[in-house]
């Protein structure tokens, strides 16, 4: 359970990975399939990356906000894939990523979704990228979000509750009673404006399109989601200037490195997302 979820991979891949040696356990290579993991433990794996689809350099500008050895942090635009999907793309943020290091081998460790800018982290190395897996599985790197949403939150909050796994093709997520994987998100306002809130939004967990799918369970959708937001909400606030992308943006990453020092990653907020809230400081009864 534990290797399926870091490496993202179904049941059958993850035996594979132990059956052909590519994954270890405290420096020890793990050879059985089932083993408990406890805290403390180390779990490092390589991740496949099929033969059939090469991962071909894509020419683009992109920002890269912080670079390692074997570690870069890109501030990804709205807008692009993080990875190729099942339908080969080859224009995505790992692409890019080839591009500009063409020897190197190219992990996104953690993913954000399309129309989401913000914090990327691209491991160099295929134990680079097990390392930092292993650490967003412990719950070992902070990771911090701002969040446009509509109507006014006065307070902080804290969501607790199972969001559905999204099977069968599902395109979105919903808050189940059953059957669902747990999800937490803290969020506190940062600034109020006339029809809408910037929250500071503090993930403890990481399932798909879980800011998203809180912020509308809690009924202050994202503004401009096509797929968990308010359409009539945006056209009454923005009007012609109504986002075309989910206001949602990774801001913010903290996490110890191999010798123990701290690393902390910011990313700036992009131009579409300055222009929204300039547009809600210029509108009549704000704060």
């Amino acid at each position: 359970m534990y290797l399926r979820e870091a490496a993202s991979v179904t049941r059958v891949a993850a035996r594979k990975m132990i059956d052909e040696g590519r994954v270890w356990v405290n420096s020890s290579l793990q050879k059985k399939w089932h083993r408990m993991v406890r805290p403390g433990d180390v779990v490092g794996f390589e991740a496949e990356i099929r033969k059939k689809t090469a991962l071909m350099p894509y020419n683009t500008r992109f920002e890269i906000i912080f670079e390692g050895e074997d570690l870069i942090a890109v501030n990804k635009p709205a807008g692009m894939l993080t990875h190729p999907t099942k339908f080969r793309e080859t224009d995505t943020l790992v692409n890019a990523v080839k591009e500009l290091y063409p020897e190197r081998s190219i992990h996104a460790v953690n993913r954000l979704d399309r129309g989401t800018s913000g914090i990327v982290l691209i491991a160099l190395t295929p134990e680079k990228a097990g390392e930092l897996s292993a650490m967003i599985m412990n719950k070992n790197i902070y990771k911090e979000y701002l969040c446009l949403v509509h109507g006014k939150i006065q307070k902080k909050g804290n969501i607790e509750n199972y969001i559905s796994k999204g099977g069968d093709g599902a395109k979105s997520r919903d808050v189940v009673n059953t059957g669902g994987n747990l999800a937490q998100t803290y969020y506190e306002p940062v600034k109020h404006f006339s029809g809408a809130t910037l929250l500071k939004v503090i993930i403890k967990t990481g399932r798909t399109h879980q800011i998203r799918a809180h912020m509308k369970y809690i009924k202050h959708p994202c503004a401009g989601d096509p797929v968990y937001g308010d359409a009539e909400l945006d056209k009454r606030l923005f009007g012609e200037a109504a986002p075309k992308r989910q206001m949602l943006h990774a801001s913010l990453m903290d996490f110890k490195d191999e010798k123990g020092g701290g690393i902390e990653i910011k990313a700036g907020l992009p131009d579409d997302f300055v222009f929204i809230l300039g547009y809600l400081k210029e509108k009549p009864g704000n704060e």
